[in-house]
C-alpha cells in the first residue's frame, strides 16, 4: 500500500511540474506571437531583413509545438495518475500549481522575448553615427 501511496504522489508532483512547464510554453508562445508581429511590422518598413521575420516564424512555430508536447504530457501525467487511483482515465483532476510557481519561472518568457527582439532591432553601420 505505501508504494502505490508514493506512486500516486509522485504522479501528482509531476503534473504539477507539467502545469507550471505548460504555463511557461504558453506564455513563450504569446511573447513570440508578440515577437512575430513586431518583426513584421520592422521588415514591413524595411528596417529588418526577410531571413529575421522567418527566424522569428520558425521560432513560433516551434514553441507551439512544445506547448502541444507538454499539453500531451499533462495528459498522459493524469491519465497515470487517475489509473494508480483505479478511477476512469479521463476522470477531471484538478491541480493548483500556483504554490510551485517562482518568479524566476513566470518571467522566463519575457526575457527570452526581450533577448530575441535585441538580437533583431536594426544595427546602426558607423556611417549613419
Amino acid at each position: 500500500m505505501r508504494l502505490s501511496t508514493l506512486n500516486c504522489l509522485r504522479a501528482m508532483r509531476r503534473q504539477c511540474l507539467i502545469v507550471l512547464g505548460l504555463e511557461v510554453a504558453n506564455s513563450h508562445v504569446t511573447s513570440l506571437n508578440a515577437l512575430v508581429q513586431d518583426v513584421e511590422n520592422m521588415h514591413e518598413q524595411g528596417m529588418v531583413p526577410h531571413n529575421d521575420l522567418l527566424s522569428a516564424q520558425v521560432a513560433l512555430a516551434d514553441a507551439r509545438q512544445e506547448a502541444i508536447r507538454v499539453q500531451n504530457g499533462l495528459d498522459i501525467a493524469k491519465s497515470t495518475y487517475n489509473r494508480l487511483l483505479n478511477r476512469s482515465l479521463n476522470q477531471v483532476v484538478k491541480l493548483d500549481a500556483a504554490s510551485l510557481r517562482t518568479r524566476s519561472q513566470s518571467n522566463h518568457a519575457r526575457a527570452v522575448y526581450s533577448a530575441v527582439l535585441a538580437n533583431l532591432r536594426p544595427k546602426r553601420s558607423v556611417s549613419e553615427l
